[in-house]
């Protein structure tokens, strides 16, 4: 590398290339660049220099003599036309030039001054910050740990509800339906003996032969005796047996002159009686039917049945207890009853 543009200064008593060494002058080495009021170097590159080089400030030839001695001549650098970098003193030479650092050779990449003061500021801050929030993490932690309660809301004062007066219901009444209730619905002539598939789905009662009734409904003859005229018959007028449907069977309560049947139905339902009158043997007989309230002794229905002698069929809605009058009429031989029948009406 060439040697850059330099000049010479001499001081008082002095000659160019005389070194203030003593012993004399070595023609073999270069007047070192020491004066005694170092210029403020600004900038030199060093890095590709060697370490012998009169450019590196780093080379012996280029400090200060042993002796203290004062150079008596100096080189006079130019600038190169960079920009101006930090500058840092030499550590072996008090006073001597600043020299600035560069990417490489001693002192390369040190960090200035300001730039470490920036740094641990920016480090305290960052401490500080961080201890003032884990300060207010731990009270808070403590204070729901145990700590301090809570004050809790006041909660506004509950008013008294008015309690509304309730409204009356409006219950409806049943019209309260009499103890015994009696309809006449008809007179049957055309059935004759055949009451299975007309009569009697809830109970019947042939005479002379056996009864099928529920529990509710109660049938009690009095003042009667009983008669039978065939005991098995294919007349159709005989009525179907309750024991045998194939066979048919003509008897009779009877009495000269009255006797009576109580009906009482205890399930509050209505039924449909039908009352079998028969004049088996043709004597003409003539009777009257009366439906009586047995508690109050009203009469409640009442018939006269005559010319009966293919059996005929009275019929009631009927419901509670009632009481069936069977009487006698002037001048007949008896009144009778053949059989008694319920159903749904």
């Amino acid at each position: 590398m060439d040697r850059p543009p330099w000049s010479q200064a001499s001081n008082a008593g002095n000659t160019p290339n005389t070194p203030s060494t003593p012993g004399g002058a070595d023609p073999n080495q270069p007047v070192r660049p020491a004066p005694a009021t170092p210029p403020a170097y600004e900038s030199m590159i060093w890095g590709s220099s060697p370490a012998n080089s009169p450019y590196n400030p780093n080379n012996p030839a280029n400090m200060p003599a042993a002796d203290g001695d004062a150079p008596t001549e100096f080189w006079q650098w130019e600038q190169p036309p960079q920009q101006a970098q930090p500058q840092v003193q030499h550590p072996s030479w008090p006073g001597a030039p600043r020299w600035t650092t560069g990417n490489t050779g001693d002192g390369a990449g040190k960090p200035d001054r300001r730039s470490m003061i920036g740094l641990f500021a920016a480090i305290g801050i960052v401490v500080l910050l961080a201890s003032i929030v884990g300060v207010i993490v731990l009270s808070q932690a403590l204070s729901l740990a145990g700590g301090a309660p809570t004050p809790q809301a006041q909660q506004p004062a509950t008013l008294p509800t008015a309690t509304p007066t309730p409204i009356p219901t409006a219950t409806a009444t049943a019209t309260p339906q009499p103890t015994n209730s009696v309809t006449f619905v008809a007179l049957d002539t055309t059935t004759q003996g055949n009451w299975q598939s007309t009569y009697g789905s809830q109970g019947a009662i042939v005479v002379g032969d056996t009864q099928n009734l529920p529990g509710a409904i109660q049938v009690t003859p009095a003042n009667q005796s009983g008669y039978t005229w065939a005991g098995s018959t294919s007349d159709p007028r005989a009525l179907q047996k309750v024991s045998n449907s194939s066979d048919r069977i003509a008897a009779c309560w009877y009495s000269s002159s009255a006797f009576t049947i109580d009906i009482n139905i205890t399930d509050g339902n209505t039924y449909r009686l039908a009352l079998y009158l028969l004049d088996w043997d043709q004597q003409n007989r003539v009777e009257t039917v009366s439906v009586v309230d047995p508690t109050s002794g009203n009469v409640l229905d009442t018939h006269q049945v005559q010319d009966f002698a293919n059996g005929q069929y009275l019929l009631w809605d009927v419901r509670g207890h009632i009481q069936l009058q069977i009487t006698n009429a002037s001048g007949s031989i008896n009144a009778v009853v053949s059989g008694l029948f319920f159903s749904n009406p």
